[in-house]
């Protein structure tokens, strides 16, 4: 009898052991989950922080899209009232043209001057002022960029003004023109920068065909805003 009480006990020990090994966790076991929880937490933690930046950016970047968007409408607007000022006077697409990408207006150079010359028309004179009406009172900078077909300056009158007999210069002393007329009509002149590009900047091709000279006679003028170029001329 007491045998069979002892077998009973000791059996009784090892069945509670077996259960009590089949919950336990080795030390290093529990450590590597203890630091595996602690990297995710981690990766969380920056994801988290990566996100409110993310959050932050977008703020931001749709702010400026907004001013971009609301400058653009500007852009387009004045444009508009420009193209209906203009229509009065019979000038169409192929004389006057906007590419609101650039914020670019391109005037043909038969529009504004005499041909060969750097001398404005009477309605190259009166498309500057209608110009000049729609834009002074607005916060721009403005670049004027003359540009020639590729024929060479022969003509006497044009030779004249442009002892170089380069389009170089033709284009050059067409930007001032424009800037003159643009600067009687009320924009300042320190809101100009001028530049010549010549025959370098041909929208068609630079042959000797009379509509692509045509399209490649012309000046261009950009609207920038303002600041985007420094506007003190050095020792003055």
């Amino acid at each position: 009898m007491s045998s069979r009480v002892t077998l009973g006990a000791v059996s009784l020990v090892v069945a509670l052991a077996a259960v009590g090994c089949s919950g336990f966790v080795p030390r290093a076991e529990h450590d590597r989950e203890i630091e595996a929880l602690k990297a995710y937490t981690e990766q969380l933690e920056k994801a988290n922080s990566d996100l409110q930046k993310m959050k932050v950016a977008y703020k931001e970047l749709l702010a400026d899209y907004k001013i971009s968007q609301a400058e653009q409408e500007l852009y387009d607007q004045l444009a508009k009232d420009l193209a209906t000022l203009l229509k009065g006077m019979k000038v169409d697409g192929s004389d006057v043209a906007y590419n609101a990408q650039e914020g670019k207006w391109t005037f043909g150079a038969d529009l504004l001057f005499s041909s060969g010359s750097d001398d404005l028309s009477t309605k190259g004179l009166e498309t500057l002022k209608k110009f000049a009406e729609t834009y002074r009172a607005q916060g721009f900078r403005f670049r004027v960029v003359g540009h020639t077909d590729k024929d060479p300056i022969v003509r006497a009158g044009t030779t004249k003004d442009n002892p170089t007999k380069m389009n170089l210069e033709l284009g050059m002393n067409r930007s001032v023109a424009v800037a003159f007329a643009l600067a009687k009509n009320g924009i300042a002149e320190k809101r100009m920068m001028l530049e010549s590009q010549g025959n370098n900047s041909p929208v068609a091709p630079n042959d000797s065909r009379s509509d692509n000279k045509k399209r490649n006679r012309r000046v261009e003028i950009f609207l920038l805003p303002d600041g985007t170029f420094n506007a003190k001329t050095p020792g003055k």
